[in-house]
């Protein structure tokens, strides 16, 4: 699993856990809720994701991750 399916998977999880649809979040992330941006992360449709995006996804699910070198 590569790290953007890692956290693409992440942020299906939390956002489940928490209740939001696909559309919430992109209101909550991109003040837009036709926003294909998470449907595409969630699956598998984005290849990258710049660390701003990822950000503001993250304060709008109110969590952090942090990265341990292997």
């Amino acid at each position: 699993m590569t790290e953007i399916e890692i956290f693409a998977k992440f942020v299906k999880d939390k956002r489940t856990a928490l209740g939001k649809s696909i559309a919430d979040l992109s209101e909550e992330v991109f003040n837009d809720r036709k926003n294909r941006y998470i449907s595409d992360l969630e699956n598998g449709r984005r290849k990258g994701i710049t660390i701003d995006v990822m950000g503001k996804i993250l304060a709008a699910l109110n969590t952090e991750i942090s990265y341990k070198e292997l």
